[in-house]
């Protein structure tokens, strides 16, 4: 890192942590694309993701990109009680990527509750509130799907973020050896509880 590059503030970089932890997790827990790292730099945080997607996508297929996409918002959402707008901004940030992909459902690959029609001609929202409607119901059915995965697995979530937030920079490997010993942790917890005691005689 270069002598003057501006610090993050350790609010800003928890904040970060939780988000590219939050796509992490999501991408795990629904075997989706392959997560190479996650990453904390001073112009924000970085998500090596490459997706796996091909002209045999299924809905289903497309709906969990649009989930890993959102994960990020949705683990702000989980752990510090509100999103930033850094997963927006942009085409190609988070939240363009994923509105681009439930407009593909919607206009041109005959899935979405538009029809199956190809309407090659629609490249927006803004003129089309109906479809505007339908793109926006994609996109919070995405939302639900990585927010029940990231509540069920929060300890996991957090112990990801506690753990780039210190490093800066987890690979790979790392990210599946820490969500793998917390679900681990936590089957053997919901056991325990879940085992009744002896009965006692009389």
């Amino acid at each position: 890192m270069a002598a003057n590059a501006p610090v993050l503030p350790p609010q800003d970089r928890w904040r970060i942590a939780v988000h590219e932890s939050g796509h992490a997790l999501v991408s795990h827990a629904l075997n989706t694309g392959t997560v190479w790292g996650i990453s904390i730099h001073t112009r924000g945080g970085s998500f090596e993701f490459q997706s796996d997607l091909s002209g045999a996508a299924t809905f289903d297929r497309l709906q969990r990109e649009m989930a890993v996409l959102l994960g990020g918002r949705e683990a702000e959402r989980l752990v510090l009680g509100d999103v930033s707008i850094g997963s927006g901004m942009n085409p190609d940030s988070d939240l363009g990527r994923a509105t681009a992909f439930a407009l593909l459902i919607e206009t041109q690959c005959g899935m979405g509750r538009s029809g199956g029609a190809f309407l090659a001609e629609v490249t927006g929202l803004a003129s089309s509130p109906e479809l505007h409607v339908v793109v926006n119901a994609q996109l919070k059915e995405a939302e639900v799907r990585a927010a029940k995965i990231l509540e069920t697995q929060q300890t996991a979530l957090v112990a990801l973020a506690t753990a780039l937030d210190r490093r800066g920079y987890l690979p790979r490997e790392e990210i599946e050896a820490i969500v793998g010993q917390r679900q681990s942790a936590d089957r053997k917890e919901v056991g325990e509880q879940s085992t009744p005691e002896p009965a006692r005689s009389a």
